[in-house]
């Protein structure tokens, strides 16, 4: 359980740093770009290594189904990024952040009640 935490909560951070990268570059910082596309293709291989562990370490359903839904969102958001597609883009952006943010905190919850 606490590698499924470490992974949830570097795959969240990591998330959460996108909008921040892309607030940088709308300011006209043009370097916060390939930054933005690395965070995000470490994010997917993260959120696929969270799904791996969420299925091998959790007896229960929803954990994996939202991980798995939070990465087909990422997978989706990596087409749209690249096709330029905002308004696909940004609001899916919402959602996985929301769904990243909230594994990672039941995972610190889970291995603090376990503790």
């Amino acid at each position: 359980m606490k590698l499924l935490r470490v992974v949830a909560v570097l795959h969240a951070a990591a998330v959460c740093a996108q909008p921040l990268l892309a607030g940088l570059y709308l300011n006209g910082e043009g370097s916060a770009i390939p930054i933005h596309e690395s965070v995000g293709l470490t994010a997917t291989a993260l959120c696929l290594a969270q799904l791996v562990l969420t299925s091998l370490v959790t007896r229960l359903l929803w954990p994996s189904l939202l991980t798995g839904a939070v990465l087909a969102g990422e997978a989706l958001m990596i087409h749209a990024g690249y096709g330029r597609e905002l308004a696909v883009h940004i609001p899916l952006g919402m959602a996985v952040v929301a769904g990243s943010v909230s594994l990672a905190v039941w995972t610190v919850r889970q291995t603090a009640a376990a503790a």
